[in-house]
C-alpha cells in the first residue's frame, strides 16, 4: 500500500533519507511532498530548512560531521535555494542550524562572524 498521500509516512521516510551517507536530495523531494499536502503545517518546511543548514555545515567539515557522508553538491544546491527563497521559516530554519555551528568556542569573534555572513549570506 502507498503512502503517498500521507505527510507523516513522507516525513519519515525523508527523515531516514535525511541520515549521513542516504541520499539528501530524496529528503528534500520527500519533505516538499509532505509541505504540498499540508501547507499550512510549517513543520515541513522546518525540517526541510534544517536539512539544508545541516548539508552545509556537513559539507564545511564542521564538528559532527563525517567527512566520509558529506554531501558538497548538495549543500551547494542548498545554498542556492536558501539564496533564492523567499521563504522565511525556511531560511530561519537553516540559519537556526547553521549559527551555533559558525559560533564555535575554539573560533575567534571575528572568524565565527565571518562564518556566519558566509553561510547565511542571504539575511539582511
Amino acid at each position: 500500500m502507498a503512502h503517498f498521500n500521507d505527510a507523516a509516512v513522507l516525513g519519515n521516510a525523508a527523515h531516514f533519507f535525511s541520515q549521513p551517507g542516504a541520499d539528501p536530495y530524496q529528503a528534500e523531494r520527500l519533505l516538499q511532498q509532505a509541505a504540498a499536502l499540508q501547507p499550512a503545517k510549517g513543520q515541513w518546511t522546518d525540517l526541510l530548512g534544517r536539512l539544508y543548514g545541516s548539508a552545509i555545515v556537513g559539507a564545511a567539515g564542521y564538528p559532527r560531521s563525517d567527512p566520509q557522508t558529506a554531501n558538497a553538491a548538495f549543500a551547494e544546491h542548498a545554498r542556492t535555494v536558501l539564496v533564492t527563497s523567499a521563504d522565511q521559516m525556511l531560511r530561519g530554519a537553516a540559519h537556526a542550524v547553521l549559527s551555533p555551528a559558525a559560533l564555535r568556542p575554539e573560533l575567534s569573534r571575528q572568524a565565527a562572524l565571518a562564518n556566519i555572513r558566509n553561510w547565511c549570506r542571504w539575511r539582511n
